[in-house]
């Protein structure tokens, strides 16, 4: 941007399961324990499953849920036979299903929400999108 202010617009992501907001979507990004998040998470969640946020300030509004599971499993990479998680975020961008960006055009998918910071990936079938 010319004038250097820019922001992150916010975002709707999909539609959770169990926690208290009825199958509400996760609302990105969300304010939890006074950190941005972005993508779902594994904070504070004893089995790590992922979770979100359903509204933008947990702790003014504490709604939340099960971030749904992606059903796609990787294969090779350095996280092979995990499943894929979306969306994940890689080189600042946001991804919701599989990609070929610096794969030699193999599709792949990172196993973690946060490939940037995890480092955790695989190859996702040639049937996965």
């Amino acid at each position: 941007p010319q004038d250097q202010k820019w922001g992150n617009c916010p975002f709707t992501g999909p539609s959770t399961t169990g926690g208290n907001s009825n199958g509400a979507p996760c609302q990105f990004p969300f304010k939890y324990k006074n950190k941005d998040y972005y993508n779902c998470t594994t904070d504070s969640e004893k089995s790590k499953r992922l979770w979100c946020a359903t509204t933008s300030d947990y702790a003014q509004d504490p709604k939340w849920g099960y971030c749904p599971t992606s059903g796609v499993m990787t294969v090779g990479g350095n996280d092979p036979g995990k499943e894929c998680v979306f969306p994940f975020v890689y080189d600042k961008n946001t991804y919701f299903e599989c990609t070929t960006i610096n794969n030699n055009r193999i599709p792949w998918c990172a196993t973690t929400s946060d490939y940037t910071q995890d480092k955790k990936w695989g190859n996702c079938p040639f049937t996965a999108g």
